[in-house]
């Protein structure tokens, strides 16, 4: 006779990760309130995307910007001919490990002929594309060359002199500095956007000149013992790059509008409107 077939019931196998090897909890469930585990897991993340990923620094910079603009000044580009792209996007891997393709896109919007910002920290040749058409996209990076702008060196300048703090990078291989000197002010001057967790940030750019002369009256007001108030900062920095109508409580805090203003014109004989200046974020 046939022996009857007998199925065996195997013991659940733990997951290996190598001979003698074994993950400790895995497969088990563990029970726990939610309000501890945002407090644990949600919690570390969040701090991390607001301090160190989505939010500007006092420099003006996010991490990303940093680290490329940092890397250029190591490579020695302040000064001299352009290098290849591609040639920074690899030294900035030391720092940021991220992605070259992540790499590349933070460069080419800090770039001159990207025209993001009003003031450009990369000094390209090449095609780096157009912030404002969507149909002008950015040639690879073997193709590209850059360097550092003049005010990316002003950025940095005695960053050599222990002006700033530096902390290692990803794998402790490297130092990298916590933020730049900064003898601009970036933040104001080229404006940030970011959406962390639980809040976001959105500066426009504003004149650098405005932006002079209001930092000379709170130094002059500071070292007679006044304080500056917004109004009075505000006759001095009057307005964005781009013109814009203000709210009459303009400086107060709360909630408005503000219109923005484009300059045109009426090109009667080709049957168009030809504008002048876009305003702040519009690429269209």
């Amino acid at each position: 006779m046939p022996r009857k077939s007998t199925k065996k019931t195997l013991k659940p196998v733990r997951p290996q990760l190598g001979d003698g090897v074994e993950i400790l909890n895995a497969g088990s469930v563990l029970e726990d309130p939610i309000t501890r585990t945002l407090e644990t897991n949600y919690m570390p993340y969040a701090m991390s995307v607001i301090v160190s990923r989505a939010l500007p620094e006092i420099d003006g910079f996010k991490p990303a910007h940093r680290k490329l603009l940092y890397t250029m000044y190591e490579m020695g580009l302040i000064k001299g001919a352009r290098t290849k792209s591609a040639n920074i996007v690899g030294s900035t891997m030391h720092l940021n490990p991220h992605g070259d393709a992540a790499i590349y896109d933070t460069m080419v919007r800090m770039g001159r002929g990207n025209e993001s910002l009003l003031m450009p920290f990369v000094d390209s040749k090449g095609n780096f594309g157009k912030a404002y058409s969507r149909d002008m996209s950015c040639a690879a990076a073997r193709y590209t060359e850059a360097r550092m702008s003049k005010v990316a060196a002003a950025m940095l300048a005695d960053i050599e002199k222990d002006t700033v703090d530096f902390v290692p990078n990803y794998d402790e291989t490297e130092k990298e500095p916590v933020v730049l000197p900064a003898r601009i002010p970036n933040l104001l001057v080229n404006g940030s956007s970011g959406i962390a967790v639980g809040m976001a940030t959105n500066i426009p750019p504003h004149n650098l000149g405005e932006v002079i002369d209001g930092l000379t009256v709170m130094i002059d007001n500071k070292i007679n013992g006044k304080e500056t108030d917004v109004e009075e900062l505000m006759e001095y920095i009057k307005a964005h790059a781009v013109q814009y109508r203000l709210p009459e409580k303009k400086g107060k805090e709360g909630r408005d509008r503000i219109i923005g203003l484009s300059t045109c014109s009426n090109d009667q004989t080709n049957g168009r409107v030809i504008l002048y200046g876009f305003l702040y974020d519009v690429d269209r």
